[in-house]
């Protein structure tokens, strides 16, 4: 199993006070996770084997805005998170008789925001740019192969609702969120003072 638990953030308080030319405000957050597994054997009768490969990530980017900022030209505020996942499950056997199982998850949850309090003030002489941004590329693999007169062979079947499965082989496939706890990207800017040229609110 492989987990990767990144928790990424910046916070401007209340109170705090930054001016320059060009000002630039990142929280950048990468989730990085692989787990793969190998089954291989070769039987004479009944032969049996099984492959669990789990990768699971939760993550979180955040900027949080109380105070003040201020650029002459242009004031960029960035949230991203980024990540490449990977699960791998392989099982490879033979006898007479083989019964092989592998099963694969990927497991993702993520937080991407851009919070600006009430009492934030941010100003720039030409463009505010605020973006939240997530992107991830999850990968999920399960094979299960054998040679035999008569046999079974079974590549992520399970499903949630099947009863007779333990825990560590349900939640199978790549899942992202879930229904009470879902993923977000998103930019919050409440009742905050932005003065610019131009602004751009981009998730």
């Amino acid at each position: 199993m492989a987990v990767s638990e990144p928790d990424v953030g910046v916070a401007i308080e209340t109170g705090a006070r930054l001016q320059g030319e060009t000002v630039y405000v990142n929280s950048r957050s990468h989730a990085n996770a692989d787990s793969y597994v190998d089954n291989t054997f070769v039987g004479i009768l009944v032969e049996s084997g099984n492959s669990l490969a789990s990768t699971e990530a939760t993550e979180t980017s955040q900027v949080e805005v109380l105070g003040s900022i201020h650029a002459d030209i242009d004031l960029n505020i960035k949230a991203t998170n980024e990540d490449k996942l990977s699960a791998q499950a392989v099982t490879e056997g033979g006898g007479a008789i083989p019964l092989q199982n592998s099963w694969s998850r990927v497991n993702h949850q993520y937080t991407t925001e851009v919070l600006l309090d009430d009492f934030a003030r941010l100003s720039a002489g030409n463009q505010i740019k605020i973006e939240s941004h997530s992107s991830f590329d999850d990968e999920m693999v399960s094979k299960a192969k054998a040679g035999g007169v008569a046999g079974e062979m079974k590549a992520n079947t399970a499903g949630d609702d099947d009863s007779k499965l333990v825990n560590d082989r349900k939640n199978l496939g790549v899942r992202i969120g879930t229904q009470d706890d879902r993923s977000t990207t998103n930019i919050d800017i409440a009742a905050s003072y932005l003065n610019a040229r131009s602004i751009i609110l981009d998730a």
